[in-house]
């Protein structure tokens, strides 16, 4: 827990670095611990994405549609997740 120190040091409430993080928080961006690669190789082609969303869309589970591909639900989501991102920007 922490506790005001009453030393010269942190007097000055201003140079307190906990009241200083709270008004002037200072945003840290770390590198990956391990970037992908730029261009992935996906196991779904990009031709099929459509076809993937179209059948989330519609309220098939990710599930039986990666069953269908013989890839994981997961493989799926981030599918539906660049699909998405490909059709908005």
């Amino acid at each position: 827990m922490y506790n005001a120190k009453s030393s010269s040091v942190y007097a000055d409430s201003s140079s307190d670095p906990f009241d200083k993080a709270l008004t002037d928080p200072l945003v840290v961006s770390l590198p990956q611990r391990r970037p992908g690669p730029e261009h992935p190789h996906w196991k779904i082609p990009p031709s099929e994405w459509p076809t993937v969303l179209r059948r989330v869309d519609q309220g098939e589970p990710l599930r039986k549609i990666a069953r269908e591909y013989t890839v994981s639900h997961e493989t799926i989501r981030r599918v539906v997740r660049a699909a998405r991102k490909q059709q908005a920007g």
